[in-house]
């Protein structure tokens, strides 16, 4: 066997485009080939490099599956072209969403929703209810805004400690909102709450053992959970 006198790098360029042209990554045609070896040319040099016929023979069209690696548009194949670009399609690559997702909520105190569609994190320290939003805002979400029966059992199966939810009446006494100032779309409060006792508390905490909410001093220190949208 003869010992190939050059050796043989991919460069950007070849048949790109749909006239058959040659071109390069930008997609700009070559100015011409070398006579009789249309792969044989580097672009900017002045003269063709001689490839060695064993050499050139490895790369015969004729050893090349149809089509291989050139997936058509639309086929369902990992990528398709579309206006000259790739698009990739997750699940031929094997890529679960989900999967991925809960990578994103595993780090101490976060958990995820059985549909997977919040993360929550149950803060370790015990912190007055502004600077438990400003927390929750450092990590990526806010206080959590509690909206229905089933969020707000499933809160109550996984906390054991008191804490801080993102609802207040701080704005306008005795008229308890979000976050946002819009109206609660569901309340769990325990008998007789919210009752302002000593006209001070503007703040509700979900309860530890029962769950139920109540209204607390803005400025007392309790845990918090916090909540992050995750699609």
């Amino acid at each position: 066997m003869t010992t190939p006198t050059h050796s043989l790098l991919w460069l950007g360029c070849g048949c790109l485009l749909s006239s058959g042209a040659a071109g390069c990554l930008s997609l700009e045609p070559l100015d011409s080939y070398a006579e009789g070896e249309p792969s044989a040319r580097l672009v900017g040099a002045d003269a063709p490099l001689e490839l060695d016929s064993e050499a050139a023979a490895e790369t015969s069209t004729a050893d090349l599956e149809p089509d291989a690696g050139a997936p058509i548009a639309g086929d369902g194949g990992a990528a398709s072209s579309a206006g000259g670009e790739s698009i990739l399609d997750p699940a031929a690559l094997g890529f679960d969403p989900s999967v991925a997702l809960a990578a994103d909520c595993t780090a101490p105190g976060e958990f995820l929703d059985a549909a997977q569609r919040s993360c929550y994190l149950e803060g370790q320290t015990a912190v007055a209810w502004t600077d438990a939003r400003q927390r929750c805002q450092s990590w990526g979400g806010e206080l959590v805004a509690i909206d229905s029966r089933q969020e707000d059992d499933f809160l109550t199966a996984r906390l054991d400690i008191t804490v801080w939810i993102g609802a207040s009446d701080r704005v306008q006494e005795g008229r308890v909102v979000g976050l946002e100032g819009a109206p609660l779309p569901f309340t769990n409060w325990a008998a007789g709450q919210p009752d302002d006792f000593q006209n001070r508390e503007d703040c509700v905490v979900k309860q530890a053992a029962s769950g139920a909410w109540n209204d607390l001093p803005c400025g007392s220190s309790r845990s918090y959970v916090c909540e992050r949208s995750e699609g």
